[in-house]
C-alpha cells in the first residue's frame, strides 16, 4: 500500500494512481490493450489450411479443424474466438484472442498450421501470411510462412507453427516461428 503522495496501482486495474490525502486516489487512465485479431491467409495455389491455436497457459483450450470449431471459447482469464474452418483455395481464417485481466507477466499464444488439402499436382502451395493486429497496440506480419503439408491431417503439435508474444501489460510484441 502506497503512502500519501506516492504512485501506486489503482485497485483492480493496471492504471497508475497518485495517492492524495487519506483514501483519495487521483489517477490518469492509460489505454489498455484490446483484443488481438490474428489472420491466416493463403494463395489460390494452396488449399484448405488447418490450424490448431491455443494460449500456452491454457493448452487444453484449442480451436481449429478437429478441435473446437467456430465460436467463442473461454478458459479462466483466456478467450479465443474462431472464424471456423475455411476449406477453399486462396482462403483465410482468423482467431480473436484476449486475456482479462492481464496477469502482470508475459504470455504467448501458439498456432500450428498444416495444409489438409495439400496436393503437389493441383495445390502445391505451402505457405501463408500471418497478421496479428491489436486494438490500442501494434500490428505484426509474418510473410511466406512455410506450413505443414500432411494431406488429410489436422494441424498437430508436430507441424510448423508460430508464437505470438505479449508483454507483461498485454501488449503485442511479436510473431516468431517455432
Amino acid at each position: 500500500m502506497a503512502g500519501e503522495n506516492q504512485l501506486c496501482h489503482k485497485s483492480g486495474s493496471n492504471s497508475l494512481a497518485y495517492k492524495h490525502g487519506g483514501n483519495a486516489l487521483i489517477y490518469k487512465a492509460t489505454p489498455q490493450p484490446g483484443e488481438t485479431l490474428i489472420t491466416f491467409a493463403w494463395r489460390s495455389d494452396a488449399d484448405d489450411l488447418d490450424i490448431c491455436a491455443y494460449w500456452n497457459a491454457a493448452e487444453s483450450l484449442k480451436v481449429g479443424f478437429g478441435y473446437n470449431l467456430a465460436g467463442d471459447y473461454t478458459s479462466g482469464d483466456y478467450n479465443i474466438s474462431y472464424s471456423g474452418d475455411e476449406t477453399s483455395a486462396g482462403g483465410s481464417e482468423w482467431v480473436k484472442i484476449s486475456q482479462r485481466p492481464w496477469g502482470g507477466s508475459a504470455v504467448s499464444f501458439t498456432v500450428r498450421l498444416n495444409f489438409y488439402g495439400f496436393n503437389s499436382s493441383s495445390y502445391p502451395g505451402n505457405s501463408c501470411c500471418i497478421t496479428a493486429s491489436q486494438e490500442n497496440g501494434e500490428t505484426k506480419f509474418l510473410y511466406d510462412f512455410a506450413c505443414g503439408t500432411d494431406a488429410g491431417s489436422k494441424a498437430l503439435d508436430t507441424h510448423p507453427g508460430v508464437t505470438i508474444d505479449f508483454d507483461e501489460n498485454g501488449y503485442l510484441t511479436g510473431i516468431s516461428a517455432l
